[in-house]
């Protein structure tokens, strides 16, 4: 056909096609990504390979992914547990090649230096002994400055359940292992040094009740600690509770009690503060039986209402997010999302069907499912990660969070006062040498901070403002 008929026909098409989607496309706004085509990881058994679960995913300041799971292929290519990804989805093979785990791994968390600590149920990492817990470099190969005392797997423990980085470099550690050293019970939450792994012994979490397990942990931006956990039958256990930064009991937070067996798998916070909670309740009283929300104090929020639930349904939340907007990602057996008030969000994408195990929130407004899934109606093929695009998150422009975004005095002597755009959810502020290499880190900032700056050398640094809604904002400083 001649170049001049071809955009005709072709804009046609598009026409036609348009016309025919324009029910769906004005019913949903979010769909999977095309140019990041769906992750399918497999596990390979009596040489058959099986769909294989992805648990966890990270996105690096490059754009790349890396993943965790109980997979030994991605996309058919040799991967063991751990795999890094391109940001257009393809493995990034030398990463990959090194990175291996002899075992599943469960949660991942980079370090501000872009160090990945990795935990789960292994004994080996890339080729190293590393029981449940290690760091790898930017490179994929084991940290050896990172040394944690973890007992042999044959002495007791089931592995890490989640890890979490706090503002100050310090690591949260949740799962059932011994990190103290020789002799010591299991632990269920722990804290290490960020920087070699060592045991904090400032950190005084002790179990509320004898039945009580941590599963999981959230920060608050305050630095407090959510923590849930599970209970088995016929015992009283704590579902719920808040942890000062330094281990110990929030006694203003009202605990959540269970005397059946339930358990938390997901905990989130969104920006007023109200906790939502989700796995299984069988605890008495109000309240759905598989996702909750809960004030600042801890009580129940009685006007969320979700509309899935019932003793007859098994769902069992595993995963939770809440977006810029405020909306809140539920994955269980499915992936969906709900509005303020509990409601089924019907604009998100459905047919993503299967074992929803995690979402990652990417800045741009992009959304990571994971798990194992198929993903759209009439799939029949499971995968195990896709992209969805998502219009109705709205971004604040990046001038917006520029023209908000105070620093003073310049120069400056001891101490930086910074002024954020709260609004635009700060994530990271960073003071740079002229050399690229970050001075000062802290996640997870206040809209209002003062940065001490005592004993750096007289010079001109960078500032950089990670915003979530809003990018990267950059101020030049000059230290005298």
């Amino acid at each position: 056909m001649p170049a001049s008929r071809t955009l005709p026909v072709l804009r046609f098409a598009l026409g036609i096609w348009v016309l025919l989607l324009a029910p769906y496309v004005r019913a949903q706004t979010s769909f999977t990504d095309p140019a990041f085509p769906a992750v399918k990881a497999t596990f390979t058994r009596n040489s058959v390979a099986q769909p294989a679960i992805i648990y966890d995913v990270v996105r690096q300041a490059d754009g790349k992914y890396i993943i965790g799971g109980n997979f030994t292929a991605i996309n058919g290519i040799a991967a063991s547990r751990l795999a890094r990804l391109e940001p257009d989805g393809t493995l990034d093979a030398a990463y990959t090649a090194v990175c291996r785990a002899n075992g599943t791994v469960t949660s991942l968390a980079l370090q501000p230096d872009g160090r990945l600590l990795v935990g789960g149920v292994f004994t080996e990492l890339g080729g190293t002994e590393r029981a449940y817990l290690g760091r790898l470099e930017t490179s994929g190969v084991p940290d050896a400055s990172f040394t944690p005392y973890t007992a042999p797997p044959n002495t007791g423990g089931e592995g890490v359940n989640k890890l979490l980085v706090q503002p100050d470099g310090q690591v949260l550690v949740c799962g059932r292992l011994n990190l103290r050293g020789a002799g010591f019970p299991e632990q269920y939450l722990t804290r290490l040094n960020g920087k070699d792994g060592h045991y904090d012994p400032s950190f005084q979490f002790t179990l509320p009740t004898p039945d009580t397990s941590p599963k999981t942990i959230a920060l608050q931006p305050d630095g407090r600690v959510l923590v849930g956990g599970y209970g088995p039958s016929y015992r009283q256990a704590i579902l719920l509770m808040r942890l000062h930064p330094n281990g110990t009991a929030d006694n203003t937070f009202a605990l959540v009690k269970s005397s059946f067996t339930s358990e938390l798998n997901a905990l989130a916070v969104d920006g007023a503060g109200r906790i939502y909670a989700g796995g299984m309740f069988n605890s008495n009283g109000p309240g759905n039986t598989f996702l909750r929300r809960y004030l600042p104090d801890g009580t129940l929020d009685t006007s969320f209402s979700y509309p899935i639930g019932g003793q007859t349904s098994v769902i069992y939340v595993q995963t939770l997010a809440v977006q810029p907007n405020g909306r809140l990602l539920v994955g269980h057996m499915v992936a969906e999302r709900l509005m303020a008030n509990g409601s089924l969000d019907t604009s998100f994408l459905s047919g993503i069907n299967g074992a929803i195990q995690r979402y990652l929130v990417q800045p741009d407004g992009a959304i990571m499912v994971a798990g194992s899934f198929r993903a759209g109606p009439g799939a029949t093929d499971a995968v195990s990660l896709v992209r969805v695009l998502d219009t109705n998150v709205l971004r604040v422009h990046t001038s917006v969070a520029d023209a908000r975004t105070t620093a003073w005095p310049v120069p400056t002597h001891d101490v930086l006062h910074l002024q954020l755009d709260a609004a635009s959810g700060p994530q990271r502020v960073q003071l740079l040498d002229m050399l690229g290499k970050a001075i000062r880190t802290i996640e997870q900032p206040t809209a209002a901070l003062s940065l001490p700056v005592v004993g750096l050398a007289s010079g001109t640094y960078q500032l950089q403002i990670k915003y979530a809604k809003a990018g990267q904002v950059s101020r030049r400083i000059v230290l005298e």
